[in-house]
């Protein structure tokens, strides 16, 4: 799945080049350091809507690790009230 997730971002980042767009809104697909949106290297704002333990094996098993491997994103964070 993570192969197919890096396809599709590098699919989507070509159409908006190719479209010259000026805002586009990214879901991340692992988040944090892993993901493949992080190609955006200036990203105005990121949004954090929910923190789960869906990709533990690669991010950790502890929220405080998740919370760590997503605070590398660069830009505006904004994040939602948590439980």
């Amino acid at each position: 799945m993570p192969a197919y997730f890096r396809f599709l971002a590098l699919l989507a980042f070509k159409i908006f080049s190719a479209e010259q767009v000026d805002v586009a809104v990214l879901e991340v697909g692992l988040g944090g350091k892993f993901d493949a949106t992080n190609v955006v290297k200036a990203p105005v704002v990121c949004g954090i809507s929910s923190l789960g333990y869906d990709h533990m094996e690669i991010l950790g098993d502890q929220i405080l690790f998740l919370v760590i491997n997503l605070v590398s994103i660069n830009g505006l964070i904004l994040l939602a009230k948590l439980g």
